[in-house]
């Protein structure tokens, strides 16, 4: 229907733009997120709080039990990967991966990239219909019955794109705040449940 009704360019634009959140999307599932390296020395100390000596002088700072190092600010202990990831914002189980300090930038594209190929599927997809409806002999008495069930797949496609941009677009824009407000994902849900906590948040 494309390549008979348009350019080549509305056939093949759509793939490239798959192509492309396909790529990133494995970057983002296979990049280091910014592991950092255990310590075999324990520290010896179950404490949450240690002092360190950074530059002369003493400062305090967390100390991750598991991976007994003194975790670097905005840095967390990922429980699923079992390690601490630097500047973490969270684990995504559709890559697998967490997303931090060194794949943040490709999960982030990824998401504007899949909500590209999205929105304009979905455009074409209507505009199959509308065309497909405006070219319909319409002397049929069940001529939309009869529509309907040629564009069958079309319909399909339309309603999974729109469940599918609940959750892409929501979390694109999502992500788009947080990097706005120079915060992780982490850092916004532990900023939400104080404020719970304080009775700022029914």
């Amino acid at each position: 229907f494309l390549l008979s009704h348009y350019t080549v360019a509305t056939f093949i634009v759509p793939i490239v733009l798959y192509v492309v959140a396909l790529i990133l999307f494995f970057i983002a599932g296979f990049k280091d997120p910014g592991l950092l390296r255990r310590n075999t020395n324990s520290f010896g100390c179950h404490e949450n709080i240690i002092k360190v000596v950074h530059k002369g002088v003493y400062k305090k700072t967390r100390l991750c039990p598991t991976c007994q190092i003194a975790k670097p600010f905005r840095s967390a202990h990922c429980a699923d990967c079992d390690n601490c990831v630097l500047r973490f914002d969270h684990h995504c189980p559709w890559i697998g991966n967490c997303v931090a300090n060194r794949n943040y930038i490709y999960f982030y594209f990824f998401l504007l990239f899949l909500n590209l190929t999205l929105f304009l599927i979905g455009g074409l997809a209507i505009t199959h219909i509308v065309v497909f409806f405006q070219e319909f002999d319409r002397s049929s008495k069940n001529y939309v019955a009869f529509g309907l069930c040629e564009c069958i797949i079309t319909l399909f496609v339309i309603i999974f794109i729109l469940v599918e941009m609940l959750f892409v677009t929501g979390l694109f824009f999502y992500h788009t705040y947080l990097i706005m407000s120079n915060l992780t994902t982490k850092e916004e849900l532990k900023k939400w449940y104080n404020e719970v906590d304080k009775g700022k948040v029914s």
